[in-house]
């Protein structure tokens, strides 16, 4: 019987052969996903740049999102889902994090341990999973690249 879920098993919300419609439906395939990722290496700044040119719109368009998925129960539901298989799939990253949040605070002042960065720490990353107590303070960027590098 499994906890988080109240003992129900989980539901896939498409079948694989319904999955392949829909990335065909919507031309996501492989292929497309690569060229994108491709594209967006060699142009790190484009949709940053777009949306500072088109700062009104992007707001405008971002607060009507947030609406339409606050209010969205099958959503919500997904999202519930997703965070239960992420808590079952990954149990010792959960237990790390719960016991740092629960037994380290970031001190007041830290700086980030990034070398050369002089940033604030705002952030915690675990380098082992096994020992939830030892922790770096970093900064977001850096916390961003760390984990980047990690999957």
């Amino acid at each position: 019987m499994n906890k988080l879920t109240g003992g129900k098993k989980l539901k896939m919300t498409r079948t694989k052969k319904q999955n392949k419609e829909y990335m065909k439906k919507y031309n996501q395939t492989e292929k497309a996903k690569e060229s994108k990722r491709k594209w967006l290496e060699k142009n790190p700044n484009c949709c940053k740049k777009w949306r500072n040119k088109n700062i009104k719109y992007a707001r405008d368009y971002d607060k009507k999102r947030y609406k339409i998925r606050k209010d969205n129960e099958n959503y919500k539901a997904q999202q519930r889902k997703g965070q239960i298989k992420y808590n079952l799939k990954y149990p010792n990253k959960i237990k790390a994090h719960n016991i740092s949040n629960m037994k380290i605070k970031i001190p007041k002042g830290q700086i980030c341990q990034y070398p050369k960065c002089k940033k604030l720490a705002t952030e915690k990353h675990h380098e082992d999973y096994s020992k939830p107590l030892e922790v770096k303070f970093l900064c977001i960027q850096h916390h961003s690249k760390l984990r980047r590098k990690e999957f």
